[in-house]
């Protein structure tokens, strides 16, 4: 790591607030490995169990309920080396997907990736276009047929303004 340069870091969860009163944080996993949770650069968290679609976790230094909703929507980072490498060929880390140059299948540049989201229906190319403007894509097999060093789209053109 060069001087002056930080450690690429990956979000895997937030603090959705607090649980009871005897000092349980609320935290929203991004990850499906939840033993990344406690390896956050921001906090030593502890987790508890599961509550639905949150983990309840103790917070090291935190135990005031009033202090744990000051601190909900934080983001929880780990270093991207705490991440397992990827085995199936068909998944991906969305950080390694950011800032990708995207192409049309005749291989001219579109432009790039700026997020992957996903607002319930399934994950979506988030494409800051050439020409300014943003193009969301449906992440799948039919639209984006390759994923490499850079990402192929294709039958995108129904999705422009």
């Amino acid at each position: 790591m060069d001087q002056g340069q930080s450690q690429k870091t990956v979000c895997v969860g937030k603090i959705a607030g607090a649980h009871g009163v005897k000092g349980l944080a609320k935290i929203h996993p991004y990850c499906e490995d939840m033993s990344l949770l406690e390896q956050v650069i921001e906090f030593d968290i502890t987790l508890k169990n599961s509550n639905g679609k949150h983990m309840l976790a103790t917070i090291k230094g935190v135990h005031i309920r009033e202090d744990i909703e000051k601190l909900k929507g934080t983001e929880l980072h780990v270093h991207r080396e705490a991440l397992s490498e990827v085995e199936d060929e068909d998944t991906y880390y969305v950080e390694d997907l950011i800032g990708l140059t995207v192409v049309d299948s005749q291989g001219d540049e579109i432009g790039i990736v700026r997020d992957v989201p996903d607002y319930g229906a399934g994950e979506l190319l988030e494409i800051r276009m050439k020409n300014g403007k943003e193009l969301l894509l449906p992440f799948l097999e039919q639209y984006v047929p390759e994923v490499g060093e850079q990402i192929t789209i294709q039958d995108y053109e129904a999705f422009l303004d």
